[in-house]
């Protein structure tokens, strides 16, 4: 049999385990005596899983098989070469099922779709809660400016500019995005902390 480098590390401690022998069996099977003639390099079905102990067997030992996984590297395209490779698999035996064929991108995509999909909704509630954030101190900003009309007339009557007084207006506006903008930062990381405990959970 051949085992992956996960395997050596959690099982050998890292050392050398070509020629080491595994033995597998119960009180009502026979044991099998195998013997580890290669090692591996780790492959992981999940992206974001870290790779778990493997064995790879060769078919014609196994007692009772009951599926295989090929991969088919080529540089043309997914569709004719999984029709090819469906046509030639049966012709060889039309007795075998052949299904689930699928480019390795596409299985990439479906192991981290959740992932994705969180990510997305993320970012949109994220944008909807700035518009919202947005038009919420632009309704502040303008109910302010409207209650100091007078003011703004007679600092223009006494010589103010319309860029000073403009500059008053963003000033007063950043001030007020700088003292939300810690607060809510806090808040956020505060639900993701929850939401984080949650799904840990």
């Amino acid at each position: 049999m051949v085992v992956n480098e996960a395997f050596v590390k959690r099982y050998f401690a890292g050392g050398d385990a070509v020629g080491r022998r595994l033995m597998f069996g119960a009180s009502s099977k026979p044991v099998l005596d195998r013997e580890i003639v290669g090692v591996v390099a780790d492959s992981r079905k999940e992206v974001r899983q870290p790779a778990k102990e493997t064995i790879y067997t060769p078919y014609y030992q196994w007692s009772r098989p009951t599926r295989l996984t090929y991969y088919v590297r080529s540089a043309g395209d997914p569709a004719y070469v999984s029709s090819t490779v469906r046509q030639l698999a049966l012709g060889m035996d039309a007795n075998v099922p052949v299904r689930d064929m699928k480019p390795l991108a596409m299985e990439v995509r479906e192991s981290i779709y959740s992932d994705r999909l969180i990510a997305m909704l993320s970012a949109a509630f994220g944008a909807l809660a700035t518009l919202l954030a947005a038009i919420g101190l632009y309704g502040v900003m303008a109910y302010a400016v409207a209650r100091r009309t007078a003011e703004i007339g007679i600092r223009m009557a006494l010589g103010a500019l319309p860029g000073d007084v403009l500059w008053m207006v963003l000033k007063e506006a950043g001030l007020l995005a700088g003292l939300g903008s810690p607060r809510g930062s806090l808040a956020r990381c505060r639900s993701a902390g929850s939401c984080s405990r949650n799904c840990s959970a």
